[in-house]
């Protein structure tokens, strides 16, 4: 998935004063966390500064990068029972060194990476529109 982050994109394509780039930064966030908010988070999770990206093929996909301070066991856990009573239908996973879950609705997938750190576990939340069938 091509993306770039809000930071590239600050330097590349706002040379405007500073309040002009917070005021962009604070929208794309917004339509970010919107984008997001059927996708549960666990307790004690922690977004990353700077790992927000969006697709820069269609401003669909958006990707957050966060750290958990639960195993990666409980988290892959978490995500298995949660999204389905979030309306999301598994459909496959892997469970490895990284562990990939990947869910759809009739609109939209979502891949949940989680990788275990030395003192927290790697999320990584991946969701955009479905291709067409």
């Amino acid at each position: 998935m091509s993306g770039c982050t809000l930071r590239n994109k600050q330097v590349a394509g706002h040379n405007k004063d500073h309040s002009d780039t917070a005021g962009v930064w604070r929208l794309e966030l917004e339509q970010i966390e919107a984008k997001l908010a059927d996708i549960p988070l666990p307790l004690k999770t922690l977004l990353e500064p700077q790992q927000v990206s969006f697709s820069a093929i269609d401003g669909t996909a958006v990707m957050r990068i966060y750290q958990v301070r639960l195993t990666a066991d409980e988290v892959v856990l978490f995500y298995q029972q949660e999204m389905e009573r979030m309306g999301w239908r598994q459909l496959s996973f892997f469970v490895g060194q990284e562990s990939l879950l990947v869910f759809e609705r009739p609109t939209r997938s979502c891949v949940v990476s989680i990788r275990s750190g030395r003192q927290s576990t790697e999320l990584m939340i991946v969701t955009g529109a479905k291709m067409a069938d």
